[in-house]
């Protein structure tokens, strides 16, 4: 059964292999091996919202909309106010993942913006 968690640096060295950028992340866990993570990261200027996944995180749906719902959780409560996503080209479902938690498409293919 999968779980979630705040990610710690630990968990995105582990996963990444580094720390990528500034974020705040949460981890989709299978036991104790992080099979997703994503957050809200600060890249060049950009506020974006990421989700990087195992291929086997597609197994536990429910969990992952839980954790992307705590990221937006977070993001309400840290006060932010505009956040970019991109629409995975790899999964159907992304749009309207996305979508459900808030985004909105804008004029270029794939690129959704959530606004408090």
């Amino acid at each position: 059964m999968a779980k979630y968690r705040i990610a710690t640096r630990d968990d995105i060295v582990a996963y990444y292999g580094n720390v990528p950028s500034t974020m705040k992340a949460v981890a989709v866990l299978d036991g104790e091996t992080i099979v997703a993570i994503g957050g809200i990261a600060h890249e060049k200027g950009v506020i974006k919202m990421f989700m990087d996944m195992q291929d086997e995180a597609v197994n536990y749906p429910v969990t992952l909309v839980k954790a992307a719902r705590k990221v937006m959780q977070i993001a309400r409560e840290s006060g932010y106010r505009l956040i970019y996503a991109q629409a995975s080209d790899e999964l159907i479902s992304a749009p309207r993942f996305l979508q459900r938690l808030g985004f909105e498409p804008m004029n270029i293919e794939g690129i959704y913006q959530w606004r408090s």
